[in-house]
């Protein structure tokens, strides 16, 4: 093969048996979308955060915009995935996320070097890079 995407062992060690079909269709473009691209290929840094709309996650997983929009919300929920809008603030909510045209997805991990934590501050949400 000689394109690869590296998944992390947490997607088949951790999430594989608990996420529901379309959660896991969504993590999986999530993942191929930004660590499937290298964007320095000297230090072999990947993407952080890629922009998706709900037509190309629709596209990409066969899913109704109510089936992704659930699937979102449970892998935020579980901590597993950050949507942000442009200049990086965590839209949590399906409320939330309705009113940005451009949402922003990316991982959350410790161990990862392509993530980001989400940690909340009171009443706002943060994103730790």
């Amino acid at each position: 093969m000689r394109y690869t995407t590296p998944v992390p062992n947490e997607v088949f060690d951790v999430y594989l048996r608990d996420l529901k079909p379309g959660e896991l269709k969504v993590l999986l473009v999530v993942v191929r979308q930004t660590l499937g691209y290298l964007i320095d290929k000297k230090n072999k840094q990947r993407r952080k955060r890629v922009w998706l709309s709900q037509v190309r996650l629709s596209q990409l997983t066969g899913l109704s915009r109510k089936a992704i929009s659930q699937a979102i919300t449970g892998l935020i929920n579980r901590n597993i995935i950050t949507v942000t809008d442009e200049k990086g603030n965590p839209l949590m909510t399906p409320n939330q996320r309705k009113y940005h045209h451009k949402l922003f997805f990316g991982l959350v991990g410790k161990s990862s070097t392509h993530s980001v934590q989400i940690v909340k501050k009171g009443n706002k949400y943060c994103v730790i890079r």
